[in-house]
Parts: structure tokens; sequence; C-alpha cells
């Protein structure tokens, strides 16, 4: 189903603290994946079920340390096409995460962020 919450990814200066504040706050643990980049992604799912989410070093610089929810979309160029006659900012295009999906970043016109996502037809 289209428009739920379905991950959460917290990018940050120091991934190792917050792995280990989130794994003794709520029990986390993580599976770590190798990105093609440079770096670690640490993904983890909640026992409790709900999304599941990651944890990863900032991108760039400018990037603030913070947690960034993805919405799902059933055709994410649509989507990230409809956002600049809203008011929306497009922040990153639609970029493929190979063997996944792809996603979005756009702000609102109030300057909230949020991410989309569209998962790989392998992987829905």
């Amino acid at each position: 189903m289209a428009h739920e919450f379905c991950w959460v990814e917290m990018t940050t200066d120091d991934t190792e603290a917050a792995k280990t504040f989130y794994g003794k706050l709520f029990g986390w643990t993580y599976n770590e994946t190798a990105l093609s980049q440079g770096g670690v992604y640490s993904a983890f799912q909640p026992s409790a079920g709900g999304p599941g989410g990651g944890i990863m070093a900032k991108p760039m610089a400018e990037v603030p340390n913070a947690w960034m929810p993805y919405v799902l979309t059933d055709d994410l160029d649509a989507s990230a096409a409809q956002v600049s006659g809203l008011g929306g900012t497009v922040l990153v295009g639609p970029t493929p995460v190979p063997g996944h999906g792809r996603f979005a970043v756009i702000a609102d016109p109030t300057g909230g962020v949020i991410g989309l996502w569209k998962c790989d037809e392998s992987s829905s």
C-alpha cells in the first residue's frame, strides 16, 4: 500500500555513538553492509514490527545529524514531479538503490523534509 511510513534513516557524524545509544535504549541490533561509496550502513528492524531503518555517516558535511522518515509511493517519478507545483522543493531527485528500490528527498513549503520510496518490483 502506498503512502505509509516504511523506513527511517539517521545520518550522523558519529555512527558508533548513535548505534550504542539506540541499541541500549531500544534493544536494536544491526546488520552491517558496506556501502559502495565507502562507509557502512547499519540496518535495524524493531522486534515489535513496524518500519525498520538504518544509521549511516552523513553523506555531506552540510547535512544535519537527523532522522528522516520515508513514505512509500506507487510512482516515485510522478510523486516527485508533483512537488514543485504544490510549493515544495525536490532536494534529491529519484535515485536508485541497486537491488532495493529508488528514493527521492523533498521539502514541503514549510521546509519540512521527508523521503519518498518506491521498492523494486522484485523486492516489494
